[in-house]
């Protein structure tokens, strides 16, 4: 039944909020998170069953907080950040990522994903490249250089 001013009926409704929860199982979540005075870092167990070990000082923000105000860090619904309470200051599970592997290698990886995507767009240039002669040949490149 659509009802003035809105322009979703309840079974669309309905049917999003379907799809989003199966849309949220395949999320990579944290599972478990706590602090290791030891180590000064943050560990992060993720759902997926990787863990996480980020220097306390490798986060912004971080570098003047002392290892009691990183005590008991809570896990944000959905799971997609930590919020350290005594500390007033949170950190999302990306900047994790970035903050273990290397903002280098986040990028790098990102970039491999999102290029080896296909959609009608791409192929749609792909083919406009083709009919324009396609890539330049290795021997052209290197004699222009």
């Amino acid at each position: 039944m659509k009802r003035p001013g809105i322009l979703s009926s309840d079974a669309e409704v309905r049917e999003a909020g379907k799809r989003a929860r199966a849309a949220v199982k395949d999320l990579t979540v944290i599972a478990d998170a706590r602090y290791a005075k030891a180590r000064d870092a943050i560990i992060v167990r993720l759902n997926t069953g990787a863990t996480l070990m980020v220097p306390r000082t490798s986060l912004p923000g971080f570098e003047k907080l002392t290892p009691t105000m990183l005590q008991k860090p809570t896990i944000e619904p959905p799971g997609n950040s930590l919020w350290f309470e005594a500390a007033d200051v949170g950190v999302r599970l990306e900047t994790l990522v970035i903050a273990a592997a290397g903002e280098a290698t986040f990028r790098s990886a990102a970039a491999q994903l999102l290029g080896s995507r296909r959609s009608p767009r791409k192929a749609l240039a792909s083919a406009a490249n083709g009919r324009l002669g396609g890539r330049p040949s290795k021997k052209k490149q290197a004699r222009a250089a």
